[in-house]
């Protein structure tokens, strides 16, 4: 979509590719309706009222938890592996090492900067937007 867009002046309704059919409204007003009957039973036989947040847990856990967890992968690339390889970097550099480790350092900052971006590009698509998707087509 992109590459054709780039290459043409306008964007066609006929190049946007077509919502994946989970997101579908016809397919998650079936299935939302199915999870609150049932949730509607289990608590009454539970004996407390019926909850929303039961029923889209039901329905999304699976893209949530991927958000949660690229969200985690974002925290670990943030919080330990890019202090961690500053911090040996720094020392390499200090202790006059040889100049083969620090570049080994290096491209460890590099590799960790790139992963860090992809964590986060795929924790706001799952987040954001295949659980806000799902949220709104379910509400």
């Amino acid at each position: 979509l992109v590459v054709g867009g780039l290459r043409r002046e306008t964007v066609e309704l006929k190049d946007i590719p077509a919502l994946p059919e989970q997101f579908l409204m016809r397919g998650v007003l079936a299935a939302s309706r199915t999870a609150w009957e049932d949730e509607v039973q289990l608590a009454k036989a539970a004996g407390r009222k019926p909850g929303y947040g039961r029923v889209l847990w039901r329905m999304w856990r699976l893209t949530l938890l991927q958000g949660l967890g690229w969200a985690a992968l974002v925290g670990l690339f943030s919080t330990v592996c890019k202090p961690l390889l500053l911090l040996y970097l720094i020392r390499s550099i200090e202790d006059g090492e040889d100049g083969w480790q620090a570049g080994c350092y290096i491209a460890g900052l590099c590799c960790s900067l790139l992963l860090e971006g992809i964590a986060t590009a795929n924790t706001r698509t799952s987040i954001s937007l295949r659980f806000g998707s799902g949220y709104l087509a379910t509400t």
